[in-house]
């Protein structure tokens, strides 16, 4: 069981669930908390807000994404490098101030 100051002190106050619509930036007044008294298991959450609050594996699908955003972006830094190699290979100098010179001619 649950003994921190926190969860002793909100405890009383019932469910602690805001909503998705709620912003701290644009509300006014009172803080519009569920406020069920029959929490759940040690949460600070009643059941049906729980179960949107600790997802299974929602933290697993986040660093998934993350991993595949990090491969993107490696597999783009890749590509670049590739043609930039190709380029120097054909004798473009890519840090030539001349050519940008004569494309403003």
């Amino acid at each position: 069981m649950r003994r921190d100051a926190d969860y002793l002190a909100l405890k009383p106050l019932g469910c602690s669930y805001l909503g998705p619509t709620y912003d701290p930036r644009t509300h006014q007044g009172a803080t519009p908390y569920c406020g069920c008294k029959d929490l759940y298991a040690d949460t600070l959450y009643c059941a049906e807000h729980a179960a949107l609050m600790y997802v299974k594996g929602s933290a697993l699908r986040k660093r998934h994404k993350d991993t595949r955003r990090a491969d993107a972006i490696q597999q783009l830094v890749s590509d670049f490098n590739a043609a930039v190699e190709e380029l120097e290979q054909e004798g473009f100098d890519l840090y030539s101030r001349d050519l940008v010179e004569e494309s403003m001619l």
